[in-house]
């Protein structure tokens, strides 16, 4: 149900997709002849059940890369955020660039494959995952304002 939640915008639609990927896993469960490579072959159905979902609800905006340049900025480690104000953030990204946020960093696809899987360039992937960690950045950033304020009046 994680893996569903980061990938949708509702519970109930993250709901639906487990649904859907419970039905594919249970009709093709004898395709698994390993029983130790069945939990990374049923989380795959989920992810691709989601992107499936994704394809479906909405094409994903095509973004022109030309001209732009994708700063390369040293990652912060010293944000503290609990699990679910994170994935509230990445939910609340639009849905292209949290889908490719999910694929690169979560489920650690590659750009190559995340455009094949979404049926976008690879500079669109590329681009989706820059805006998504500058959203997150300052999402991020406001939370931990709101936090020190919050803390520091009490």
């Amino acid at each position: 149900m994680k893996i569903c939640l980061r990938y949708t915008e509702t519970y109930d639609d993250a709901a639906n997709v487990l649904h859907d990927a419970f039905i594919k896993i249970l009709t093709k469960m004898n395709a698994v002849k390993n029983t130790s490579d069945a939990v990374g072959w049923m989380k795959r159905i989920v992810v691709n059940t989601c992107i499936d979902h994704i394809r479906l609800k909405k094409n994903l905006n095509q973004v022109s890369m030309e001209g732009l340049e994708l700063p390369n900025e040293p990652v912060e480690d010293h944000f503290v955020v609990d699990e679910n104000t994170l994935l509230a953030m990445i939910r609340s990204l639009p849905q292209s660039q949290a889908a490719v946020f999910n694929l690169f960093v979560m489920e650690n696809y590659s750009h190559n494959q995340i455009s094949e899987m979404l049926n976008i360039t690879v500079a669109n992937s590329k681009w989706h995952l820059f805006d998504a960690r500058k959203i997150l950045k300052e999402k991020v950033s406001l939370f931990l304002k709101q936090n020190e304020k919050a803390n520091g009046s009490r």
